[in-house]
């Protein structure tokens, strides 16, 4: 919890240092995406529902146990916690819950009480929810600009600490905007123990097969207690957002790391170009 919350003030310093530089440039557009890498643990990026579900099948006896130990205040262990963002990440749908109520075993059967003393009923810890993927939307009225990010920090401290998380930037002035950015900004954040795209982070995309035309990518990093959180900066125009938030499938590679634009995150796309504009 600790780190994820230097992460999350992280990356709200962050947000605020990018905002000088979109104001002083155009921003871009791109969205998030589950990765393609070839890792068989926790955290694994998941490219095709088949693939996602096997991952999730794969989970459940692992759930199970989390579920019994959360009923009994048990803290969990790094793999278990690993094992619960996973499943927050890629199994948040209503037929993976529900699987998981239904497998998850029984409450431990209450202890006798002593004839001396009444009983007391513990109650099992609530699972919590899963963060959403939204828009997040903020006034600075002292310098009187609206800042849109998609997704909102606390989900992308979630979702960075296991997979490359696309994270979307625009900046307007006022409360609302007047007229659509010319440009926005795409930040692929990713958190680890050690630097992974520091001397090597090319981007390069696809659009339903098709090219992407876009300038050269730029590194930025920050190393905290316990782990390196790395950003891969590139803006792309309007236009460009708004091809990808059409495309029924985006694949991007970083250096050597390939992944793709969930269902999630490219309706989360829509929606942050929806914020952009004018009503």
């Amino acid at each position: 919890m600790r780190r994820r919350n230097q992460v999350h003030h992280s990356f709200l310093g962050f947000s605020l240092g990018l905002a000088l530089t979109v104001s002083a440039c155009t921003t871009h557009y791109t969205e998030p995406g589950t990765l393609t890498t070839h890792y068989t643990k926790p955290g694994t990026f998941i490219t095709s529902p088949a693939g996602r579900n096997q991952q999730c099948e794969q989970l459940l006896p692992g759930m199970r146990t989390i579920m019994q130990a959360l009923r009994q205040n048990q803290s969990l262990t790094p793999d278990q916690q690993a094992t619960w963002r996973t499943w927050n990440a890629d199994c948040y749908t209503a037929n993976w819950q529900q699987q998981l109520a239904e497998k998850a075993p029984p409450p431990p059967p209450e202890q006798p009480a002593a004839p001396e003393a009444p009983s007391t009923e513990v109650l099992p810890t609530p699972a919590p929810p899963p963060v959403e993927d939204k828009v997040e939307v903020k006034f600075d009225r002292f310098k009187n600009h609206t800042t849109v990010t998609f997704p909102s920090p606390q989900q992308v401290a979630t979702r960075a600490d296991t997979q490359l998380t696309p994270v979307w930037l625009a900046i307007f002035n006022g409360q609302t905007p007047s007229t659509m950015p010319s440009t926005v900004l795409l930040a692929f954040w990713k958190i680890s123990n050690t630097w992974q795209y520091l001397r090597c982070h090319s981007l390069a995309m696809l659009a339903d097969g098709s090219p992407i035309q876009l300038p050269p990518a730029e590194h930025d990093g920050k190393v905290g207690q316990g782990y390196v959180r790395e950003s891969i900066l590139v803006t792309v125009s309007l236009a460009t957002a708004r091809l990808l938030a059409e495309s029924r499938l985006v694949e991007f590679k970083i250096c050597n790391t390939e992944g793709r634009f969930s269902a999630r995150d490219l309706q989360g796309l829509r929606s942050f170009i929806n914020a952009l504009t004018p009503q």
